[in-house]
């Protein structure tokens, strides 16, 4: 970690089985440009005030490295539905709009259910205010390697990729 070890070492106090954050203690899927300043007050009511191993957004949105790279990337491509792999809950977030085709394909291939709102701060949220992009969060396993996990989701991607 270079110069920032000590400082990441201190945050996590030396467990990083929950460091959720990159190395200035952002947390990249809070600090996207889509309902930031609300996600900033929860986390100050949270007790989150600056850099965290979980949930800090940053001090403004899209002020790290990794978050601008990737919007920049996603500006250019401007995408009709991007496939968003994470740890944790799936589902499909709008804005599919309701009874569209993409929708009935999406919900046809995928298990997941669609949502009404998308996280605030997050990539789902900023693609759907920025681009108007469709998103489904392909969950991978905490309990396996992201490699494991992705060999068993091989057979459900390939029949979305070919839709």
């Amino acid at each position: 970690c270079g110069e920032l070890s000590g400082a990441v070492n201190r945050l996590c106090m030396g467990d990083f089985k929950h460091w959720n954050a990159n190395l200035r203690g952002v947390d990249i899927n809070h600090n996207f440009n889509a309902g930031w300043q609300e996600l900033r007050t929860k986390e100050i009511k949270m007790g989150i005030f600056g850099p965290a191993p979980t949930r800090f957004g940053g001090y403004k949105p899209e002020s790290e490295p990794e978050t601008k790279a990737l919007g920049h990337l996603l500006r250019s491509l401007s995408p009709r539905a991007v496939l968003h792999f994470k740890v944790g809950g799936s589902c499909l977030l709008p804005p599919v709009p309701r009874n569209s085709t993409l929708e009935h394909l999406l919900l046809r291939q995928t298990p997941f259910l669609p949502l009404a709102d998308t996280p605030a701060g997050s990539l789902e949220g900023w693609l759907a205010e920025e681009l108007s992009c469709a998103v489904v969060r392909i969950p991978l396993s905490s309990e396996e390697s992201p490699e494991k996990s992705f060999q068993k989701l091989l057979p459900f991607l390939a029949s979305v990729l070919t839709l």
